[in-house]
């Protein structure tokens, strides 16, 4: 267990923010990119029920794929894009109305450092690419923020569906029309 947040004076908080930084950093993250799971099309269905995103189909690329794909695949102009493109400016204005500012300001300056860390070392023992490294890198970072923001805003249960999709070890990758590419 990391304790991240000891050196603030959060009083009763600072339990909260080492469980947020703690189940973030003990993710599997990458741990079964490019396996077709059922599991993870279950996880994966249920956050696009979760954001009202009906129009897909998934397609499994291997890890081979991958830096082929990377071109082909994006979130940006997609359903779910659409739908997730808001929820950090929502759920912001939830942490903000629960005063919880000052702890997702600490939250941003301290978890990505750490996360970093143990994605890289989780992408790097995946790809030695450094194009792929980066854009997993990134897409842990993105994750990450979304499962903070969600836990300090009171929305756990998309934290905890975030969280069994990471932990299934696949990613979704990106749209390519309606093609939900997973990895």
């Amino acid at each position: 267990m990391v304790l991240l947040f000891e050196k603030y004076e959060l009083k009763d908080d600072t339990t909260l923010m080492n469980d947020i930084a703690n189940t973030i950093l003990e993710l599997s993250w990458f741990d079964n990119l490019g396996t077709a799971s059922q599991e993870t099309e279950e996880k994966v269905t249920q956050v696009m029920n979760d954001l009202n995103v009906s129009s897909f189909q998934f397609k499994w690329i291997s890890k081979d794929e991958l830096a082929n794909q990377l071109d082909n695949v994006s979130l940006e102009d997609s359903p779910l894009w659409e739908k997730l493109k808001d929820i950090p400016s929502i759920y912001n204005e939830k942490i903000q109305q629960n005063e919880m500012g000052k702890l997702w300001k600490i939250l941003v300056d301290e978890l990505p450092e750490h996360l970093f860390h143990e994605v890289f070392e989780k992408a790097y023992e995946q790809y030695e690419d450094e194009e792929i490294v980066r854009y997993l890198i990134n897409h842990a970072m993105y994750v990450s923020i979304l499962i903070s923001l969600a836990k300090l805003a009171g929305e756990k249960q998309f934290a905890d569906t975030l969280v069994n999709l990471i932990n299934t070890g696949n990613i979704v990758a990106g749209f390519n029309g309606e093609e939900l590419y997973l990895l």
